[in-house]
C-alpha cells in the first residue's frame, strides 16, 4: 500500500510540475505576442499643432521622422508620452559628440564641466535627451537654464 501510494505520489507530482511548466511556457509566448502587437499612441506637438502617432510597441524616437533636438534617435517611446518638436537649427553643441573645445563655448562650461560632461557620457552611454545632462556633477538648473538652447543629443 505504502509503494503504491508513493508512485501515485510521483506520478501526480511529474503531472502538476508538467502543466506548470505548460502553463508558464504558454503564458509566456502569448504576453510576447501581445507585446509585439501592441501599439503606443505619442503626442507629437509642434509650434503649428499637436499630433497623435500610432506606432508599433518598442518604436524609437527616430521612428517619428521628426526633427528635434531634445531626444536622441534610439530614446525609446512610451504610450501615451508627449513629444515636443521644434527646430532650433544647426548650430547647436552636441553634448554626445562635442569635444572639450566645444563644451567650453557654453556659458558656465569651463575645461573641467566639460571634462566632466565627457565621462560622464563615457560611462554611461549617451545622453537621450538634453535634461540628462544635469546629472553631470556641477551642472545645477540655474546652469542648465543658460545652456539648454545651445545644447542638442
Amino acid at each position: 500500500m505504502y509503494m503504491m501510494t508513493k508512485r501515485l505520489f510521483r506520478i501526480l507530482t511529474f503531472l502538476l510540475s508538467s502543466i506548470l511548466i505548460l502553463l508558464f511556457v504558454f503564458y509566456r509566448d502569448i504576453s510576447f505576442i501581445r507585446k509585439k502587437e501592441e501599439d503606443i499612441s505619442v503626442i507629437v506637438i509642434t509650434e503649428e499643432n499637436e499630433s497623435v502617432r500610432t506606432l508599433p510597441y518598442g518604436s524609437r524616437f527616430s521612428d517619428l521622422d521628426v526633427r528635434s533636438t531634445d531626444y536622441a534617435p534610439e530614446y525609446v517611446l512610451h504610450n501615451g508620452e508627449r513629444i515636443y518638436v521644434y527646430d532650433k537649427g544647426d548650430d547647436l553643441i552636441s553634448i554626445n559628440r562635442a569635444g572639450i573645445d566645444e563644451l567650453v563655448r557654453l556659458p558656465g562650461i569651463g575645461e573641467k564641466t566639460a571634462i566632466k560632461i565627457i565621462e560622464y557620457r563615457e560611462r554611461f552611454g549617451a545622453f537621450e535627451c538634453i535634461d540628462e545632462v544635469k546629472n553631470v556633477s556641477g551642472i545645477g538648473d540655474k546652469k542648465y537654464e543658460k545652456i539648454r538652447d545651445l545644447i542638442a543629443v
